[in-house]
């Protein structure tokens, strides 16, 4: 095995005792791998037959509907705890904007109330700019035929 490994540079499994090892290992795989599948089949043969065993017996069969029940019971009160939680958070959602909707409405009316006072005070603004041209039309008039008059008295 030396010579064949550092005269010939083979590799381990390329000697002849590899090859030896080689095939004991593989025969012994093939045998472990038997025995596994045959200990899975008794299990699954032992399982089922318990699982037939374990159906024919009533009183397994109510412990188990009884079991599934509670299950579906607690279940349901979790859903009716989730529902009651749900509409409270909901309940206080709505109730949070109302609140802010409310704050809202009232910005907006106090808005609309400085723009009518804003839109009355230029109003009046535009009013009294036209009562001055108006004066100030008259004065003009009264100037011109002031002067219209004293011109044509001398």
């Amino acid at each position: 095995m030396q010579r064949e490994l550092v005269d010939q540079n083979r590799t381990l499994d390329q000697t002849a005792a590899g090859a030896e090892l080689s095939s004991n290992a593989q025969s012994e795989k093939r045998r472990y791998d038997k025995r596994v599948k045959e200990l899975e089949a008794q299990l699954r043969q032992a399982v089922s037959s318990k699982n037939k065993e374990v159906l024919a017996d009533p009183e397994v069969q109510k412990a188990e509907a009884r079991a599934e029940s509670e299950m579906h019971q607690e279940r349901l009160a979790r859903l009716h705890a989730d529902s009651d939680q749900l509409l409270e958070e909901m309940k206080q959602r709505h109730e949070k904007d109302m609140m802010e909707l409310t704050i809202q409405l009232k910005q907006k009316e106090q808005d609309i109330l400085q723009l009518k006072q804003d839109h009355a005070h230029d109003l009046e603004v535009q009013q009294l700019l036209q009562q001055l041209k108006l004066k100030e039309l008259r004065l003009k008039m009264i100037r011109e035929t002031a002067c219209t008059v004293m011109c044509q008295t001398f």
